[in-house]
């Protein structure tokens, strides 16, 4: 395991316990901070170990065969990092100004966010469509439907992020929907 690997294991945890204690014992000191401070701890894991899969350049996944190497694998850690940072900044924007969540600006960033990480992830699957470890278990037709997802999810993305740099520059917008 690498050093940054373990930290971010560690914050994961914490952010567990906190999570935990929290709604056990329903602490009236932690309860209107506790998930910023959640998100916070849970952004930094994500952070870390993005930073971590860009320096080894390589990933893989416990649960799957799959492995992944060289621009892939770097594109997974840059897919944690934003996942990090989105997560950092939804923690600092609520702990700053309570209530952000429910704006449209919010709504904004949160579009914009979850376009990056679908247009990552689609990035992904269009370079590496099937990644196992052993190419001789890789079907081929099997490839070609993640590839065409990964553009799929390319192009979802880029409307996703388009809309939410809409709303977050114009937030107004927002009421043409509520109509």
């Amino acid at each position: 395991m690498k050093p940054l690997s373990g930290v971010a294991l560690i914050l994961v945890v914490l952010a567990a316990a906190l999570a935990v204690v929290g709604n056990r014992y329903a602490l009236p000191w932690l309860e209107p901070r506790l998930m910023p401070i959640v998100l916070g701890l849970l952004g930094l894991a994500a952070l870390l170990e993005g930073l971590a899969t860009l320096g080894g350049g390589t990933v893989g996944f416990r649960h799957s065969s799959e492995q992944f190497s060289g621009l892939p694998a770097r594109l997974w850690g840059v897919w944690m990092i934003v996942t990090g940072l989105g997560l950092l900044t939804a923690s600092g924007a609520s702990i700053l100004s309570p209530g952000w969540e429910r704006s449209a600006r919010a709504w904004g960033f949160i579009l914009l966010w979850a376009g990056a990480l679908a247009g990552i992830y689609g990035a992904i699957r269009l370079l590496a469509g099937e990644s196992y470890a052993n190419p001789s278990t890789r079907s081929r037709l099997q490839d070609l439907f993640l590839r065409l997802g990964g553009g799929f999810m390319l192009l979802l993305g880029t409307l996703l992020m388009d809309a939410g740099a809409a709303l977050i520059a114009r937030p107004d917008l927002a009421a043409f929907f509520r109509r």
